[in-house]
């Protein structure tokens, strides 16, 4: 301000010894010499404030810079126990494929035995039909036996009893 009121002073000064028009120029370069040093003064606020808001702005990324990084870094913990039980369950399931192999391995022996002894149970139950069939030719055979044997008993009693009633006789 004080540098305005002399400028004023030095032009009043001056337009006595200039003219008007003289004067009315100062003025203009006066009030451009005011307005360029008033600028002055708002341009430093406004640097300062540029500045604090480039400051602020660097502060806000490195926040979510560190926010990210704790975010990444739980993350890849728990990636950690994730994959730690993925490698559990890999392993059991591993296992699991080793019984299941052991058992379908045991499942075929099994079914190959059991092929075997169907073949076998096959064959028997022909051999039992075959000797149910020879059991009651047998059967038919002993039959036709016996009424053989009972047939000749009859006709020996009957030549028992022929001879007995013959000396009977004499």
């Amino acid at each position: 301000m004080s540098k305005t009121i002399d400028l004023l002073n030095q032009i009043s000064k001056s337009r006595y010894t200039q003219g008007l028009s003289k004067v009315t120029n100062e003025l203009k370069i006066g009030s451009a010499r005011n307005n360029i040093v008033s600028n002055r003064k708002s341009r430093i606020p406004l640097t300062w404030m540029l500045g604090m808001g480039v400051a602020t702005i660097i502060l806000l990324n490195f926040i979510f810079t560190m926010k990210l990084f704790f975010i990444v870094k739980n993350y890849s913990s728990n990636s950690a126990e994730v994959i730690v039980k993925l490698n559990e369950i890999d392993k059991i399931s591993q296992k699991n494929t080793q019984k299941l192999e052991k058992y379908s391995s045991d499942v075929s022996k099994i079914s190959s035995v059991i092929g075997v002894v169907d073949t076998k149970i096959k064959d028997s139950n022909l051999r039992i039909a075959e000797l149910q069939k020879q059991l009651e030719s047998q059967k038919f055979a002993i039959e036709n036996l016996t009424k053989a044997k009972d047939t000749l008993f009859n006709k020996v009693s009957e030549l028992e009893a022929g001879t007995t009633k013959a000396k009977n006789r004499r």
